[in-house]
């Protein structure tokens, strides 16, 4: 009897630490979730911090963007740079688009932003690396481009 009686309470504490171990490892999860979600927004913000910072400290690309945007025509190399700069731009652009939520108010300064470069005026001047890269693409990103920035 004494040995039946010791059985249950090992099993009762066996059981209560199971459940113990259940909570932590839940609390532990969530603040696994919290942490990887803030780095995920800090990804974000790098990458648009990263695309900004490069037109500041690169005073040569820079003022092949200008020449563009003043309608100059640029060099062979030159052009080449350029649109390098725009395939960078939308790759980001399109990793940023799988990534976030459809409802992200970061899919909106996303829209702007591809305005921005596929509007003609700046760094995609007349939307030339958009036409003949886009089938590289996912075929959701090229429609969401087509439907959320050029139609408008």
């Amino acid at each position: 009897m004494n040995l039946r009686a010791s059985n249950r309470w090992l099993t009762l504490i066996a059981n209560v630490g199971v459940i113990a171990g259940i909570i932590f490892l839940g609390i532990e999860l969530r603040q696994n979730n919290e942490l990887l979600e803030a780095e995920a927004r800090f990804n974000r913000v790098r990458m648009s911090w990263d695309g900004w910072q490069s037109f500041a400290e690169i005073r040569d690309l820079t003022e092949l963007i200008v020449r563009v945007e003043n309608g100059e025509t640029l060099a062979g190399a030159e052009q080449r740079r350029v649109d390098a700069v725009t395939m960078r731009i939308l790759i980001g652009m399109e990793w940023s688009f799988r990534e976030l939520p459809p409802d992200s108010p970061e899919r909106l300064y996303m829209r702007d932003a591809l305005q921005g470069v596929l509007s003609g005026t700046g760094i995609g001047a007349d939307l030339r690396v958009w036409e003949s890269k886009k089938s590289r693409f996912d075929p959701v990103f090229v429609q969401w481009v087509e439907e959320n920035t050029l139609s408008e």
